[in-house]
């Protein structure tokens, strides 16, 4: 039963204010947090006791303050890169620069903007500078709706790779597409109000219930090892895997001398030219250079691969002994020695290319964000531009895909430490209001000129330092704010020093494979498809759609082939045609014959997080509620009330378990010691069927509304 995953959560959550059974034991080292006479146990116990504590429910997430702020702290510091990731490659697009802005002597033609026209490359960037502000201000927004509104430890900001697909699919190089910038932030805006419409009426919730288990698994496996191939490219990681022109990638790790970089050519007829004067070949048609690069020669002579992959090692090595903030540790080790002017893994000089113009701009240190060059900049003209429209469609299939595909990933990780957290219908608490976030997100990110934001899978590394709730969420949003006026400082962190952390993470997150069925090839051929093709593709969601695609190709073609033997009287069960293809949709009825009543209750949870008893009586805080029942010893009766009133999207449900059913959830989840489940039973079995009887619940029942 669905419900009963569900009860390890709430049992436990219920349980930990009950004289009866008390919370998850922690470990020796999480006890110095909790200890009343340290001061950070008295702070944790104080915040977690607060109006602030109940409401990002601590206890019942087994979390606590500190440990939620380092969380929220390594996980920024993981991916602040996107600061200047980002607004690099949305700049490249040229933004609301034309060729108005050129100066030079082509000024009023299209080519000056490929011509490195001195007015429009000063126009780019202050169109940088105009992004770094947006993706900050975008970003820390998403943050904090996730926090206060979700309670979920993820973080949202500009999903990488489909900014890639907006600035050189969409509009091209300096403008070079079909779609113009303009456009293209008009197509996102409607592709947010949709997004977030399919998510406000349960749609997308209810949808994602189809997708099976083994593909869900597969894309946390698949996104662990995206992470890993992020965290050893050159662009973002440590530059271990580099370009090939025959084999596409190979290995790297070369200093600047042994760098072949990419260019994008605008017209090929001009890269080889010769000019009239000097009768010299020169390279006229040449664009911004790539920060992707083959090494041709000195590989493994990086001394920033090798610093990059020392960090690793201090990292595995802390996280081996549960050090606390093992991940930031490796992150500011590479950072700091990466500052140290004058050596051969230095960040801001000339040992690195680009380290003094970085310099230049971390000698800084504070810069006002001004999103005036980009803000508000959308162009209704792409209402006509059926090219913006396909695009528009991209934005939204591609969103979808990999924004739901990551979240629900991310709340797998969080049941690792909070059981029950997730069913197996991928509910958990807030759902439909985390769904909606990153709409909200989409909305103002295009408002303030960038692409589309999601839930990005950078939030696995706050969540496996121990992120819980939204307080890790709001850190981030924190950090983005203050990183918005530090720009500078923040992004002068070296991909180098954070790709380590990638990799560490993307290792840890390949235990999911263990869990996927390798022996039945209908599960494991969709499940590698779909985590093959996530790294191969740069895509989470292109991994996800092969996935799903591999496994409706062989539900219909097996399904087929079932019904034919049932035509010919040789199914095993003895079932006709037409019953095989009753049960073949058995998933689509499971997922959508409660669908106004389910999304009705979710909704009700996010604006009432009330508690209806058996009597007939209402709280509005289920800590009032567990406080009573540990008086009065009917822990038992709350238990299996409470799970009944919080069916979690799936409207007012019968649950009919005896509580001996729940008891043995709630043992497995660890929330009642050995020692005191004897004195357990004997309170719930005194009790006897009153307490069950008086526990069901039916649809259209008495009691009130549960939420």
């Amino acid at each position: 039963m669905a419900q009963t995953a569900l009860a390890e959560y709430y049992v436990r959550r219920a349980s930990q204010t009950s004289s009866i059974a008390p919370p998850i034991s922690k470990s020796a080292r999480e006890e110095y947090y909790y200890d009343e006479s340290s001061f950070f146990g008295r702070m944790n116990k104080k915040f977690g006791q607060s109006k602030w504590g109940k409401y990002f429910d601590l206890e019942g997430r087994n979390t606590y303050l500190t440990a939620e702020l380092r969380a929220g702290l390594v996980a920024f510091l993981t991916i602040c890169y996107i600061i200047a990731v980002n607004p690099a490659i949305l700049a490249d697009t040229g933004g609301t620069c034309s060729m108005e802005h050129c100066t030079g002597p082509t000024a009023g033609t299209p080519g000056c903007k490929f011509d490195d026209d001195p007015g429009f490359l000063a126009c780019k960037r202050q169109v940088k500078q105009s992004l770094v502000a947006a993706t900050c201000i975008s970003s820390a927004i998403g943050c904090f709706l996730m926090a206060f509104l979700a309670n979920m430890p993820l973080a949202v900001a500009p999903g990488m790779g489909i900014n890639a697909y907006f600035t050189y699919q969409v509009v091209g190089y300096h403008g070079s597409g079909r779609v113009t910038y303009e456009e293209a932030l008009a197509a996102v805006f409607i592709e947010s109000w949709i997004f977030l419409f399919i998510s406000l009426i349960g749609l997308r919730g209810r949808l994602i219930e189809l997708v099976p288990k083994h593909i869900m698994l597969a894309t946390a496996v698949g996104i662990g090892l995206f992470l890993s191939h992020i965290g050893f490219q050159q662009a973002e990681g440590i530059g271990l895997i580099t370009f090939d022109p025959a084999t596409l990638v190979a290995l790297g790790g070369c200093p600047p001398a042994g760098r072949a970089y990419m260019y994008t050519v605008k017209d090929t007829s001009q890269v080889c030219s010769v000019n009239p004067t000097t009768g010299l070949p020169e390279a006229t048609g040449l664009g911004a250079r790539s920060a992707n690069y083959a090494c041709v020669k000195y590989k493994m002579r990086s001394g920033t691969m090798w610093l990059g992959i020392w960090a690793g090692v201090l990292i595995v090595v802390l996280t081996y002994y549960e050090v606390k903030a093992a991940i930031m540790y490796g992150v500011l080790f590479a950072t700091l020695v990466s500052w140290i002017p004058g050596s051969t893994v230095s960040y801001l000089t000339d040992a690195t290319p680009g380290g003094a113009e970085r310099f230049d701009y971390f000698r800084r240190v504070v810069d006002v964000p001004n999103p005036s060059k980009t803000a508000m900049a959308l162009q209704w003209s792409a209402l006509k531009n059926g090219d913006a429209w396909v695009a528009l469609i991209t934005f939204l299939y591609l969103d979808f895909l990999d924004a739901t595909g990551t979240l629900f990933t991310m709340a797998r990780l969080i049941n690792e430490n909070v059981p029950g957290f997730i069913d197996d219908k991928a509910r958990f608490p807030r759902r439909l209001i985390t769904l909606c976030v990153d709409g909200v997100a989409i909305l103002i990110g295009s408002l303030l000129g960038t692409s589309p934001l999601t839930v990005v899978a950078e939030s696995s590394v706050g969540i496996k330092e121990g992120g819980r709730t939204g307080i890790t969420a709001f850190v981030l949003g924190c950090g983005f704010v203050i990183a918005m006026f530090f720009a500078p400082i923040f992004s002068s962190i070296p991909g180098f020093a954070t790709g380590p952390a990638l990799v560490v993470v993307g290792t840890m997150m390949l235990g999911h494979a263990r869990e996927i069925n390798w022996d039945d090839l209908k599960v494991a051929f969709p499940s590698f498809l779909t985590i093959a093709l996530m790294p191969l593709t740069y895509s989470i969601a292109y991994g996800v759609l092969t996935g799903i695609l591999a496994n409706v190709t062989l539900w219909v073609l097996f399904g087929g082939i079932d019904m034919f033997k049932a035509a010919l009287k040789r199914d095993p069960a003895g079932r006709s045609p037409v019953r095989v293809f009753y049960d073949m949709f058995k998933c689509w009825r499971d997922a959508f014959e409660d669908f106004i009543p389910g999304v009705k209750a979710e909704w009700k949870q996010v604006f009432h997080n009330r508690v209806v008893t058996t009597d007939g009586k209402k709280y509005d805080d289920p800590d009032q509620v567990a406080r009573i029942a540990s008086s009065n010893g009917a822990w038992d009766h709350l238990a299996v009330n409470y799970v009944a009133t919080k069916p979690m999207g799936s409207g007012v449900v019968s649950y009919s378990e005896p509580p001996s059913a729940l008891r043995t959830a709630s043992l497995r989840a660890g929330s009642i010691a050995a020692s005191d489940a004897a004195a357990a039973a004997a309170a719930i079995d005194a009790k006897g069927k009153d307490v069950s009887a008086r526990s069901t619940h039916k649809k259209g029942g008495e009691g009130g509304d549960a939420v």
